[in-house]
């Protein structure tokens, strides 16, 4: 062998060795990377496991963000590597033990997809469905629980799976429903470790259904199936809810003395303590009860358990007419936890107590010229913010003693037949007061709502029943065409019931007759601005008399507008929502109910075959005759026909004003118009709108 030759062999050889050596560290790179990513993925979970509410701390995020970043580099640089699955699984279970459902989504569906005969491919798969889950999409959540049901081969979770499923109707609150499946779970998976849960779980379905009895029976079954120490501390603390809830305070009693006694649940003791004072409190025995609340603020201080502690020694001395001692309990859980419920609501009755303070100092003020105002507020509130009805009594008959020509003598007399009525269920006592106010005031609003009652209103002659006359006006207003006739009806009105609210609205209803029916277009007539007027100036703090205001231009619509408008501009923490109506109050309006004559939609023909449904929001005003007017459309369905349309079908509608309150009426409302097109009603079984000309 020449030289040539051996030296083109060492080439070779070198270069084979080079590769080799590449490759071996290339291996050793990725795989190092991976080693480091499942390192801190693995140092999270273990601290995490730790925390006491199990959720993942500062720490614990930072070490799982470390994890995912070290993972992502296999994934970038290392594609080709047999750990990119790993990776994949561990950066989605990092975001799912941070609770960042999205993201995690993400990563489980890539490898599922990429990746099908991964061995991670059913956990992926079941959490991907816990993720929808956590965040309430309940349909999405079901396709992954079943796709595991559905393979032939048994897993881990098989069981898990069919428990979620059974979980998300309760989550729905569907519990009938929910337990078939918890029932089907237990069947079909008898030694699953999750059997204690779904027997709990079909308790507190029927605890939910104030069926106590069988809740119960579903507890006794849960606890003998072995459950883990929290879920053991969980049936048994509901298992003694139901006994209270049936009648058995000493056996509730005894559950919740033997879990404060066990030192496995120290930290559940305030709740617990909450549960054994409100057991001796039921079984008579009020000095433990207190003892053990004032225990609870003294050991749990500034926390939940311990504002509700306060506010339930609140209520027993307020029961026991021991206000000072009562006010002093809501002052103090005031401060306890005070964004929490019951704070709040001991910050609410300390107030109502001061509140009751100052009407008594007022009383005993005789110089006063509001005694009776003032006595009046005093019985409201001993009624509804105390539930006392017994001093209430006290002050409505002093009103009747001590004032007997009060012009609030009516409602005295009104309050306390409703007292008897709807809370002593005495009819007979009601009815005594309700006959004395119809005769002593058959021309009061109390007087009539008292005739409603005691079914003799039929027999008041007309000149005692402004009711009755306003239908009588509104028939001929409105089915006989006889404008002059219905204007003399209200006029009468006016006549028998001077200073009246029916007397202001029988006057506001005149002006719209000479406004919208006798002289709508004669610009000459100034009859219904006097007439507007005649309102202002009679009835100035009636709502007609804001009407009123409107129609002469003295005040602006378009306040309801504005207040709206800067609700969303100004886009605070109470934003206008059109999906939720909650936030429909705070713009300044309420949603208004289903028009009684509503108009059907006219869908426009140069969209007919599109499929669509939705919604939009109507502002509209709703004047004293049920007339709809001034709609305007705050969200639009994004057709300018169909927005068009939509305004038309409003326009046309009315409401029954004769079946509404006279609050109800002279307002603004807003509506959430649905409506869906011809094409989309077909696919669904509805019934299509009917289509415009083309």
């Amino acid at each position: 062998m020449d030289m040539k030759e051996l030296g083109a062999r060492k080439v070779t050889l070198f270069l084979l060795i080079s590769m080799l050596t590449f490759a071996s560290c290339s291996s050793c790179v990725y795989y190092n990377t991976f080693y480091h990513a499942k390192k801190f993925y693995n140092e999270a979970e273990r601290n995490q496991s730790k925390n006491e509410d199990g959720k993942a701390n500062q720490n614990d995020k930072a070490k799982y963000e470390d994890a995912i970043k070290k993972a992502s580099k296999v994934l970038s640089f290392h594609a080709d590597s047999k750990y990119v699955d790993d990776a994949l699984y561990l950066i989605g279970k990092s975001y799912y033990n941070m609770e960042e459902w999205r993201k995690s989504d993400r990563k489980f569906k890539e490898l599922i997809v990429n990746f099908p005969e991964s061995k991670f491919v059913t956990e992926a798969t079941f959490l991907l469905g816990m993720c929808n889950f956590h965040v309430e999409s309940y349909n999405a959540a079901e396709e992954p629980f079943r796709e595991i049901l559905a393979q032939e081969k048994k897993t881990d979770f098989h069981d898990d799976a069919s428990f979620m499923i059974a979980e998300i109707r309760y989550a729905r609150e569907e519990y009938n429903i929910a337990i078939e499946y918890y029932n089907e779970m237990l069947k079909n998976f008898p030694k699953s470790d999750l059997k204690a849960k779904a027997l709990a779980r079909i308790g507190n379905c029927y605890f939910e259904q104030n069926n106590y009895s069988q809740a119960h029976n579903y507890y006794q079954q849960a606890l003998k199936a072995g459950p883990d120490t929290d879920l053991r501390y969980e049936i048994r603390f509901a298992a003694g809810e139901c006994l209270y809830k049936l009648g058995d305070y000493n056996e509730g009693l005894k559950i919740y003395k033997s879990l404060v006694e066990n030192s496995k649940y120290l930290e559940h003791v305030a709740d617990v303590k909450l549960q054994i004072a409100e057991g001796y409190y039921n079984t008579g025995d009020k000095e433990e009860a207190i003892e053990t609340y004032e225990e609870i603020p003294d050991e749990k201080p500034n926390t939940v358990q311990a504002a509700e502690a306060y506010y339930e020694l609140g209520r027993i001395y307020e029961r026991d007419g021991e206000l000072q001692k009562a006010k002093d309990a809501y002052q103090k859980g005031s401060t306890q936890s005070r964004d929490s419920e019951h704070a709040q609501l001991c910050v609410s009755k300390a107030s109502e107590i001061s509140k009751l303070e100052t009407y008594r100092s007022t009383l005993s003020d005789s110089t006063r010229q509001d005694v009776v105002d003032t006595q009046l507020l005093l019985a409201e509130t001993m009624l509804f913010d105390f539930s006392q009805p017994d001093s209430a009594i006290r002050e409505y008959k002093t009103i009747l003693e001590d004032y007997p020509y009060s012009s609030q003598a009516p409602l005295a007399y009104f309050a306390l037949g409703y007292i008897y009525r709807e809370i002593r269920a005495d009819t007979a006592m009601a009815d005594s007061f309700y006959i004395e106010l119809a005769g002593r005031y058959p021309d009061s609003p109390y007087g009539h709502r008292a005739a409603e009652i005691l079914g003799i209103l039929e027999m008041f002659p007309d000149s005692l029943n402004p009711e009755k006359l306003f239908s009588r006006a509104e028939n001929k207003l409105f089915e006989e065409d006889d404008p002059d006739s219905a204007i003399m009806l209200y006029q009468q009105i006016q006549a028998d019931h001077p200073g009246t609210e029916y007397a202001a609205r029988a006057s506001y209803a005149v002006s719209y007759i000479f406004d919208r029916i006798i002289t709508p277009a004669d610009s000459t007539d100034s009859t219904a601005l006097y007439a507007y007027q005649a309102v202002v100036d009679n009835y100035p703090e009636t709502e007609y008399a804001r009407a009123a205001k409107l129609r002469l231009g003295l005040t602006k619509r378009e306040s309801s507008r504005q207040k709206l408008g800067q609700m969303i501009e100004d886009d605070t923490t109470t934003t206008f929502n059109p999906e939720d109506t909650t936030t429909y109050s705070e713009s300044g309006m309420d949603l208004a109910p289903e028009p009684q004559n509503k108009e059907p939609l006219i869908w426009p023909y140069s969209i007919r075959t599109i499929e669509l449904r939705g919604k939009a929001v109507v502002k509209f005003f709703v004047d004293i005759f049920g007339e709809i007017s001034e709609v305007e459309l705050l969200t639009e369905s994004g057709f300018e026909e169909l927005d068009q349309a939509i305004i038309e079908s409003m326009e046309n509608s009315s409401y029954e004003a004769q079946n509404m309150e006279a609050e109800d009426l002279n307002r603004y409302y807003l509506y959430q118009y649905e409506f869906v097109s011809p094409e989309e009603a077909k696919k669904t079984g509805e019934e299509p709108p009917k289509v415009g000309p083309g």
